[in-house]
């Protein structure tokens, strides 16, 4: 499902657009939290670098929920900056660069060279998460035209199934947590995100 809000104002955002907050891209430092989408829009994707480690979470709606959603943790060296994310249904090719994230996705039989634009702004973009036991509920937000898109998955096991998430109220810019709402089949859930604060 795709949520949009109305922004007071966004800057440009690229076009071939995986999420933190608390920390945006510096001029001085290399970004550590990437976030985007797929060329046809039906996938955001979010990217967190630690100085041991690095996360991807990738995240579908409607017909691509169940095949292109993924929550993958890879250790990596401080230096490192390419890092394969593999998952049962889809696997990231990712180098980190200064200013973007350039990856190719593969989703079966299909391979799409994406850019992950740094997070500049806690109040236009960033990923909410909450984690109990092994469930895990997430939501990627970016800029986009229309507002502040937003789109998120709960799930217990890394094959599904996943529910889709959508926020319970309207979004005009992000804070320290997303207040969300999902049906698991045991009827509607809400639960409070708090913002994933990277590694």
């Amino acid at each position: 499902m795709l949520m949009t809000a109305q922004p007071s104002f966004l800057r440009a955002f690229v076009t071939f657009v995986l999420a933190l907050g608390g920390c945006g891209s510096d001029s001085t430092e290399a970004a550590t939290a990437f976030v985007g989408t797929t060329a046809d829009g039906e996938v955001l994707i979010a990217s967190f670098w630690g100085d041991d480690g690095a996360v991807f979470y990738a995240c579908g709606r409607d017909a691509t929920l169940d095949t292109s959603t993924a929550w993958v943790r890879v250790p990596r060296e401080l230096e490192q900056r390419d890092v394969l994310f593999s998952a049962p249904s889809l696997e990231l090719m990712a180098t980190r660069e200064d200013d973007a994230l350039r990856a190719v996705l593969t989703r079966g039989d299909v391979s799409e060279m994406v850019q992950l634009a740094p997070i500049e702004s806690d109040a236009e973009a960033g990923v909410f998460l909450r984690e109990e036991g092994e469930c895990r509920t997430a939501v990627i937000a970016l800029p986009s035209e229309g507002g502040i898109r937003l789109q998120g998955a709960h799930f217990c096991a890394p094959g599904g199934p996943f529910f889709q998430v959508t926020p319970v109220r309207p979004v005009e810019t992000l804070g320290d947590s997303l207040l969300v709402s999902f049906d698991d089949g045991g009827g509607i859930q809400e639960l409070m995100l708090p913002r994933f604060g990277g590694l």
